[in-house]
Order: structure tokens, then C-alpha cells, then sequence
């Protein structure tokens, strides 16, 4: 989904953005964040029962998103939003298109 997200940050930051290979980069730095977060609140969950741990996750994902592109694509507050908004609404729609599309080649394969 890296790629995808890229692509879509590519689609709303066009004349800031310059090429599709920074939307990459910045693609590649967010997914890490989130990975690095899911990883620590594995670990966590591991050792103590954190079930509400993952909605400051999902939060805190969202605020860093705010942020990260606010500080790279240098925007006023309310356009940054409303392209967090859409680029959010995109890319979960990406990640179940995608999830649907792996339980259809799942459902064929076996």
C-alpha cells in the first residue's frame, strides 16, 4: 500500500510535491512510524492487557499525518485538513479494495 498511498499524496500535492518519488519517501517514513507503533504496542499488550492502547495509536497516527504534511508540503492549517481528510478517507478505501482483493485470489486459489 506504500505505493498506492504515494500515488494519492502525489494526486494532492502535485505542484508541491515536484516528483512521485518523494511522495515515495514520504510514504515510506509514515509507514514506519506506524509500523514502529504497532510494534510497540504489541510488545506492550504482550506484557499488559492495552486494548484501549490502540485508539491512541490510531490518534497519534493521525495527528503525526497532520503534522508530517503540514512541515513537508508547507500548507495553511484548514487546506492541510481537508486534504488529511480526503487522503485518510482514499487510503483506507485503497487498503480494503486491496484487502477485498486478496480474499477473492484467496477464494479462487483454494
Amino acid at each position: 500500500l506504500m505505493p498506492l498511498f504515494a500515488l494519492i499524496l502525489y494526486i494532492f500535492y502535485r505542484k508541491r510535491a515536484g516528483y512521485y518519488l518523494n511522495c515515495l519517501v514520504f510514504s515510506l517514513h509514515f509507514h514506519s512510524f506506524i509500523f514502529l507503533l504497532f510494534t510497540i504496542y504489541l510488545v506492550v499488550n504482550w506484557i499488559v492487557a492495552a486494548e484501549l492502547l490502540i485508539l491512541a495509536i490510531l490518534f497519534l497516527v493521525g495527528v503525526y499525518l497532520y503534522f508530517s504534511l503540514k512541515k513537508v508540503y508547507d500548507q495553511s492549517r484548514l487546506w492541510t485538513l481537508l486534504k488529511l481528510i480526503f487522503i485518510g478517507a482514499l487510503h483506507i478505501f485503497s487498503f480494503l479494495f486491496c484487502l477485498l482483493l486478496l480474499i477473492i485470489a484467496n477464494v479462487l486459489l483454494f
